[in-house]
């Protein structure tokens, strides 16, 4: 199971390669109404149901600091998340492929190409009056955070901030 390299999935699995009979799992799967799948060039992708997304925007972490100067490493990435964040969009109405896009960068720790991307979109959306990921925001500050911890770079002077 990695990270699916198309913009339409989040996960992708050899599982339909490896596995002779893969139509028990993938019932199994369907049934738990978690997951979509779909089968593609010898892959199983899989991306969260809408009760699934719905569940990952409501539960987004909110523990992380809301102070600029928390994320010294990537300050623009941070400024933009920390917007999001501000904002409250209803579940229904969150652009899953921009989440999902988030997601993945952060996943695989690429902060620099995401600082890039999610301001970009982010003024996009904010253009056609198109309601912004505040589950992005809150997730970029929360993976942020953790590497600024692991890190041990989360130099605040005189903060009460502690990792």
């Amino acid at each position: 199971m990695r990270r699916c390299r198309q913009p339409d999935a989040l996960l992708a699995s050899d599982l339909p390669r490896r596995v002779p009979d893969p139509e028990p799992i993938l019932v199994r799967l369907a049934a738990t109404g978690r997951w979509l799948y779909t089968l593609r060039d010898g892959l199983l992708l899989l991306d969260p149901s809408t009760a699934a997304w719905h569940t990952l925007i409501t539960e987004a972490p909110r523990s992380a600091p809301r102070q600029q100067e928390a994320y010294p490493a990537y300050p623009f990435l941070a400024a933009c998340a920390l917007r999001l964040a501000a904002r409250e969009t209803d579940p229904a109405d969150h652009p899953i492929a921009l989440l999902r896009r988030t997601l993945k960068r952060l996943d695989a720790g690429e902060f620099a190409l995401l600082q890039d991307e999610l301001p970009a979109a982010f003024a996009v959306l904010l253009r056609r009056h198109e309601p912004p990921p505040t589950a992005a925001g809150l997730y970029t500050l929360d993976a942020l955070w953790q590497a600024a911890c692991a890190s041990g770079k989360n130099t605040m002077k005189g903060s009460e901030l502690i990792c």
